[in-house]
């Protein structure tokens, strides 16, 4: 019955399916600086079973990882740096404006992983306008522009008219998504070039933020903090 539960993984998507005959699926797995990465890449003439947009998906698995560990710590913000690399290079952005864009609701647990994520990066944009670059830096800004139940909002409507306003090459958005796995939360991080809506993780699914609306590149990092109350019941019940 888990197959009916709500994810915004790609992976649990495709798992699903329990045939192997999936159209318009490649899937394989990777090792970066020791870290296991599924990638999924979903075509357009994708099975209609998958609900997932058409693009590329990195998943992180930090299940089986002792990611208090130091060295294994940096092995993976290595694997998330060439994940990313990987992405924007395709996209034709690397090294050029960039936006990163916090969502969520910093007061509650579960939806602020988006707004501190902006309090921890560095942004350059302001630097680059004064001169003060430093080579190995390109021109970063940051934003968490929180939820439309705070602020009245559209959150699309507010990336759009700032992207508008500060002209970025590319955005990179950074969400808590939902998984159909309690043993995936805080433990996986999926990445991807297909965007996202915000709100998604929560069951607050709004306008979406994508190349499609915006005409630039937009990559999706998201890490799932909640699970559907099904799921938990099923997985206590399986015990």
């Amino acid at each position: 019955m888990k197959e009916y539960f709500r994810t915004d993984l790609a992976i649990e998507e495709v798992g699903k399916i329990i045939d192997q005959s999936i159209k318009g699926i490649k899937t394989c797995n990777k090792i970066y600086y020791e870290i296991p990465i599924d990638l999924t890449i979903i075509e357009k003439n994708h099975d209609e079973r998958i609900s997932k947009k058409p693009g590329t998906y990195y998943t992180i698995d930090l299940r089986n990882i002792n990611y208090h560990d130091h060295n294994t710590s940096d092995n993976i913000i290595k694997a998330m740096s060439k994940v990313l690399i990987e992405l924007l290079t395709n996209e034709n952005v690397l090294d050029k404006k960039g936006m990163i864009i916090g969502l969520g609701n910093i007061n509650i647990t579960p939806d602020s992983l988006g707004p501190y994520t902006i309090d921890n990066i560095i942004v350059t944009r302001h630097l680059f306008k004064n001169g003060m670059n430093s080579d190995g830096y390109s021109e970063i800004s940051g934003y968490s522009p929180g939820v439309m139940g705070t602020t009245g909002i559209e959150t699309s409507d507010v990336v759009s008219a700032i992207k508008d306003k500060i002209d970025v090459n590319y955005i990179i958005v950074v969400d808590a998504l939902a998984s159909s796995d309690t043993t995936k939360v805080n433990k996986t991080i999926q990445i991807t070039n297909t965007g996202i809506s915000p709100g998604s993780g929560v069951g607050n699914k709004r306008k979406e933020i994508s190349k499609e609306v915006f005409g630039i590149p937009v990559i999706a990092i998201g890490v799932p903090t909640v699970v559907d109350a099904t799921t938990l019941t099923t997985d206590i019940y399986n015990i």
